[in-house]
């Protein structure tokens, strides 16, 4: 019995000493705390191992056990935000549920961009790589909403105050309510006016023809998309393109692949990248698939236009990784392969390293460049290059190492080492660099690809 009286007594004991598994908390303004999480009132308890941390609970972002929830919270978070933003735009310009529905979307995007953003920068091995990528996205959507609450804003939505009724008198004979009124509507012809500014999309002077578009765009005629779709197509006035560019980011249109097929191999430069800007806009898988199809099908001749092709890859990125390494593998010509090492040197996607790797002794100087572009995180790859590559590769690779490091040495040991060392730095200050990019969509200097034309010996001078 006493036996039994003492094991019994040291269960409790040991069942008073179990505390609940640790916690992380990330917090708005990028901090993170490790430890047993209590809520107390409107403040968020966090004992570490360097005592307790009292945060509001308005400043913490989100508690989990395993990151992998945070990633899954900022996803449902975004597909939300997405199912409100199509239902949005299901709306009239002039209703304002539409207004209330794209600042519900803004609201959540925020949320959504504020997890991924604090995932980035605590978290940073291959599990993680694709984050800033998923933070571009929601960036991509918030601009969508924000463009179309601006166009529902000029469309003159809003609510009205109603005007004050006095308080009846006598008998009250309720009558029938009257039919609502929906003068936003157009239920009969288009007017003469709405008719002849269709027509006037094919008139032989490109100023008659923006002219039309413009008129088209404000006030907003839904009416005129496929009529504006298919001017565009045969319209080669630099001024009437991108007329229609603010005709569709009024109406919020989206063409598919098949819809621009007519650039696939299109010589008009502008006419070329208004289409690859318009894939950009899509940014799922399909239209990805089309702009590495049209790369290799139809490679690009001047750097406007690999610069618009470069813009759509970074807004794609997860889909680019993935397309460009099968464009490079599909084609065997020469210059179609230099075209897309150039972009995949411009994507500055460590996950395409191993591709630079393989191709380099072919196009020494164009990988050499693109290594270069990527900077420190090229070094990675690079040091495995100086291991298992030919002797030209390991030259080749010590030369990017050194420039990356500034490290005097001819041995990956000590490159490893560094990158090792600087690794969360280098991860913080590419997460940095994507959403910097995603803010502002991507830009990309036509003139960075001038690089690429360098000789192999002024470059490693």
């Amino acid at each position: 019995m006493l036996r039994l009286l003492a094991f019994a007594a040291a269960l409790a004991a040991a069942a008073s000493d179990v505390r609940p598994a640790p916690q992380t908390v990330l917090t708005r303004d990028g901090r993170k705390y490790v430890g047993e999480v209590q809520r107390d009132g409107e403040t968020v308890v966090v004992r570490t191992a360097a005592g307790a941390e009292r945060l509001p609970a308005a400043k913490v972002l989100i508690v989990f056990a395993d990151p992998r929830e945070a990633l899954a919270r900022a996803k449902e978070r975004m597909e939300q935000a997405k199912k409100i933003y199509e239902e949005a735009r299901r709306l009239n310009d002039r209703d304002p549920a539409r207004t209330e529905r794209l600042e519900i979307a803004i609201d959540i995007l925020g949320d959504a961009r504020d997890l991924y953003d604090a995932i980035g920068k605590h978290y940073v091995s291959e599990e993680y790589q694709h984050v800033p990528a998923e933070a571009a996205r929601v960036m991509q959507l918030m601009r969508l909403c924000r463009d179309a609450k601006g166009s529902t804003l000029a469309g003159g939505g809003g609510l009205t105050r109603p005007a004050e009724t006095p308080l009846a008198t006598g008998d009250y004979r309720p009558a029938p309510p009257a039919p609502r009124s929906r003068p936003w509507i157009h239920e009969g012809e288009l007017g003469a006016g709405q008719v002849a500014l269709v027509q006037a999309l094919e008139a032989e002077d490109p100023r008659t023809r923006g002219e039309a578009v413009r008129k088209l765009t404000s006030p907003a005629a839904p009416h005129a998309v496929a009529a504006v779709t298919a001017r565009l197509e045969r319209e080669s006035h630099p001024e009437v393109i991108k007329a229609i560019g603010e005709y569709f980011d009024r109406h919020g249109v989206v063409l598919t692949p098949k819809q621009l097929a007519w650039a696939r191999k299109d010589s008009d430069p502008f006419r070329r990248a208004f289409a690859v800007a318009m894939l950009k806009r899509a940014g799922d898988k399909a239209a990805c698939e089309a702009l590495a199809e049209w790369l290799v099908e139809s490679p690009p001749l001047e750097n406007l236009s690999r610069a618009a092709m470069c813009s759509a890859f970074r807004a794609m990125r997860e889909h680019a990784v993935v397309e460009l390494k099968e464009a490079l593998s599909k084609t065997r010509d020469r210059g179609t392969q230099i075209e897309v090492i150039k972009q995949i040197g411009m994507l500055r996607d460590r996950r395409l390293g191993s591709v630079l790797l393989q191709a380099m002794p072919s196009y020494p100087s164009h990988c050499l460049v693109a290594f270069l572009r990527w900077g420190r995180e090229a070094v990675p790859d690079c040091s495995r290059g100086m291991r298992g590559g030919a002797q030209d590769v390991k030259r080749w690779c010590t030369y990017v190492c050194r420039r990356a490091t500034n490290l005097d040495n001819y041995n990956p040991g000590p490159f490893e080492d560094w990158y090792v060392k600087e690794k969360k730095t280098i991860a913080d200050d590419e997460a940095r660099w994507w959403r910097e990019q995603a803010e502002k969509d991507f830009p990309v200097d036509p003139n960075d690809f001038k690089g690429f034309d360098r000789k192999l010996e002024e470059i490693l001078q």
